[in-house]
């Protein structure tokens, strides 16, 4: 039995030692199902390491991936192969992960993954909780319909009062950029 009820995965007792920390802590999710479970990256990784979101947006693809709503991750950005690593050693099988690393932005991650999903069914976008109202109307602009599914990044680290104007800092950003993609017409 897995870490989840109804996980698909059957891992055995020192599997779910290893395993058990790294998915401790998490908050729960109500992820929409789908066919396809589109991962947006963060920041740019140094060395291959994942930025803070980058890795809380891995822990809950994990979560959202063992609760058995889909049959493909795919990961866009410029640290997807990152992800698609870290994915991988938690169980997600490499044969069911596609990856799309040109993108640079939420917008061009929009646009790159337009085609590769193109008749794959429901989309469901994963990404942190402060991008998520301007990705999913890049991309529906795109012309790529998704259903979102926040995970509680910013949210998280509010909690802890010497991380709260870094997150401050980043909610700012987002609404600048909400303000230049409205004024682009890319949302």
């Amino acid at each position: 039995m897995g870490l989840f009820p109804g996980d698909r995965l059957s891992a055995t007792a020192q599997d779910q030692s290893i395993r058990r920390p790294v998915l401790a802590g998490l908050v729960e999710l109500d992820s929409p199902a789908g066919d396809v479970l589109v991962v947006l990256t963060a920041a740019p990784s140094i060395d291959g390491v994942l930025s803070e979101s980058d890795h809380i947006r891995s822990l809950y693809a994990v979560r959202v991936w063992r609760a058995g709503h889909f049959r493909q991750v795919l990961i866009s950005g410029n640290t997807a192969a990152s992800i698609r690593d870290f994915l991988a050693t938690q169980g997600v099988p490499p044969d069911r992960m596609q990856v799309e690393d040109q993108s640079r932005s939420t917008r061009e991650s929009a646009i790159h993954t337009a085609p590769l999903v193109r008749g794959a069914g429901t989309l469901v976008l994963l990404t942190s909780d402060y991008p998520a109202y301007r990705a999913s109307r890049a991309f529906a602009r795109a012309g790529v319909p998704v259903l979102s599914c926040p995970v509680p990044d910013a949210f998280k680290r509010a909690t802890v009062w010497y991380m709260r104007w870094g997150v401050f800092a980043e909610e700012a950003g987002e609404a600048c950029k909400i303000v230049g993609y409205r004024i682009r017409g890319w949302i």
